[in-house]
């Protein structure tokens, strides 16, 4: 099977890039709240957000690839709300959502309606309190596997498990005949997903979670472009001649 590449965005132009580089599926995560409106955690972000966003991403897209929203804390707290919140992201262009955690009724009740679904077991940042590894003991390893294969038998299309133990990462994997794909769960899932500023290291240095390799210093080369621009602004040498109407 293919490795699966997938980016967490939350713009046009960070979608389009995505698109031009090669990645399979595009997340628009709630993660959003964090880099793109500065909260501490994923608690705060709301349907507008997230939905404003997701049209955004499903523009640059246009089709070309699958585009995956989370569904925000709060907004499937029941299988009736839940079909009602995402319908306005299937509206706005996204092919699937995503919910966290061990939601099965709301995740049947929207498999029925013909809505797909993507699962997101392990660390689930909607409830945690910290960031911390999941599935480290055997009771929570045994119930993070039987939710696995209870989300499989539901019809969610992927898992999204995030911050576990590799050893639990390859048990599921090698169990479900649907894709896992692993923020921080190993070599021997099926796919693995970053958010974009910070595989691109354009989010602050300090966010270092183990799983998080840097593949660029994006930070270093804005940071350059826009001292170039303030001190051509201060020494009068923008605009040029050229640059005049």
């Amino acid at each position: 099977m293919k490795r699966l590449s997938w980016v967490s965005v939350a713009d046009f132009l960070s979608a389009q890039r995505s698109i031009a580089a090669g990645a399979d599926v595009l997340l628009v995560g709630d993660s959003l709240g964090m880099t793109v409106y500065g909260f501490l955690d994923t608690k705060s972000v709301t349907m507008e957000m997230m939905l404003a966003h997701t049209e955004a991403v499903c523009r640059a897209v246009n089709g070309k690839i699958p585009v995956v929203a989370d569904m925000p804390i709060g907004t499937y707290e029941t299988p009736g709300q839940a079909l009602k919140n995402a319908r306005q992201f299937l509206r706005v262009g996204a092919h699937s959502v995503k919910l966290e955690g061990a939601v099965f009724p709301q995740i049947e009740y929207l498999q029925k309606e013909g809505i797909g679904v993507v699962g997101h077991l392990g660390l689930l940042p909607q409830q945690a309190e910290t960031f911390s590894v999941a599935g480290k003991t055997l009771e929570e390893s045994m119930r993070i596997q039987r939710e696995s294969k209870i989300l499989e038998d539901l019809g969610v299309s992927e898992i999204i498990l995030e911050c576990v133990p590799e050893s639990l990462g390859k048990a599921i994997t090698d169990k479900l005949s649907i894709p896992v794909i692993g923020i921080g769960a190993g070599r021997f899932v099926d796919g693995q997903v970053l958010v974009y500023s910070d595989l691109t290291g354009r989010s602050d240095a300090y966010f270092r979670p183990k799983f998080l390799r840097r593949f660029g210093d994006v930070a270093s080369e804005e940071e350059r472009s826009i001292s170039a621009f303030v001190k051509s602004v201060q020494d009068g040498l923008f605009p040029a001649e050229g640059e005049k109407y």
